[in-house]
């Protein structure tokens, strides 16, 4: 599927294997391989292998990739909470995207 169509494919799921498609908007890091995935609407889809021993060529930005793993929405408040474990009516919920990668193909 699309990457813009991962958010909305997950639903209610914190994590799932899958296989999506999108474009490198950056390589973080190329040893380890660390990389973001346009996402859509101002998203993005942080990207990384399993295995450390991965290196990335650094010229993958701005071309479209086929990535297998497994995806999951990591879910972080926005502001301090006053209290361990109690949320603040102020508070707001981010979810964001990661994927373990396990295969990457670049078109």
């Amino acid at each position: 599927m699309t990457a813009d169509k991962l958010e909305s494919y997950l639903g209610e799921r914190s994590r799932k294997e899958t296989t999506i498609k999108g474009k490198v908007l950056n390589v973080i890091k190329e040893k380890g391989g660390w990389f973001t995935i346009d996402a859509g609407n101002g998203k993005t889809i942080a990207a990384h292998f399993a295995k450390y021993d991965v290196e990335i060529p650094a010229d993958l930005k701005g071309k479209t990739v086929v990535v297998e793993g497994i995806v999951q929405k990591q879910s972080a408040l926005t502001d301090q909470q006053k209290l361990a474990g109690q949320k603040q009516a102020s508070d707001k919920t981010t979810n964001k995207l990661s994927i373990e990668v396990t295969g990457v193909m670049v078109e």
